[in-house]
């Protein structure tokens, strides 16, 4: 990414159609927004190592592109007892101004054209996948506490940054933070309806609804489910 303060940084339309300037990157900065983009490797160790970097170097970057609206930190603690919960790093939509990937938007055209032209096959299709996802996640209906941890690591290794957390009122909250489907659900909204779809056939026992979605706007997909009641002598 080149210097010159003549080039032109990537600016976001408003609603009443004005531009706003969105801050420019040095190259590293670059570099490090391009490899969260389009890598798994998400903790500040793992970012250092690709890039040949101290950590605290890799933690700067981070803090500018966070601030700047371009990633965001998520706290984690699957895997460990004790000691500084694990600091995931995700980017949000408006990196794509940034770092623009134009397959997205040829597959989502081309997405659409199945959905208008062959609507039932594209949501076949669609199921298929999610259930295929969902049982390498999910291997049982009554889901332990064991399980769920085996089922954030499956995620991961399908490009999928999960935590698991316990809300209120019985509520079982699993976020998303990385979905490896926004991109496409950007293009094609029934995306998010069959795999909620599909997630309720895999959790018969709870009712689960949406409570935000990335494809949206929000900084990660959530869901969240609670045990239904059991009528007595079920």
């Amino acid at each position: 990414m080149s210097n010159d303060p003549n080039q032109k940084q990537p600016a976001l339309r408003t609603n009443d159609d004005s531009e706003v300037q969105l801050p420019a990157l040095t190259p590293m900065q670059f570099r490090l927004l391009r490899l969260l983009k389009h890598s798994h490797e998400r903790d500040a160790a793992s970012l250092a190592s690709r890039l040949v970097l101290t950590d605290t170097a890799v933690r700067q970057h981070l803090s500018v592109l966070e601030a700047a609206g371009l990633v965001v930190g998520t706290a984690t603690r699957e895997g460990q007892a004790r000691g500084r919960p694990r600091i995931t790093y995700t980017t949000t939509p408006l990196a794509d101004l940034y770092v623009p990937d134009a397959s997205l938007k040829v597959l989502g055209a081309l997405a659409r054209h199945c959905a208008e032209t062959r609507p039932g096959t594209m949501s076949t299709w669609l199921r298929a996948h999610f259930e295929g996802v969902f049982r390498q996640w999910f291997p049982s209906d009554d889901i332990t506490e064991s399980e769920a941890r085996a089922a954030l690591s499956s995620a991961r290794a399908s490009g999928a940054v999960l935590s698991l957390e316990d809300g209120a009122d019985g509520e079982t909250i699993v976020r998303v933070h990385q979905c490896p489907i926004s991109a496409l659900a950007r293009e094609l909204p029934m995306v998010c309806d069959v795999e909620l779809d599909v997630l309720r056939t895999f959790w018969p026992n709870f009712e689960t609804r949406r409570g935000a979605c990335k494809a949206g706007g929000d900084y990660y997909c959530e869901f969240r489910g609670r045990l239904k009641d059991v009528e007595p002598g079920d």
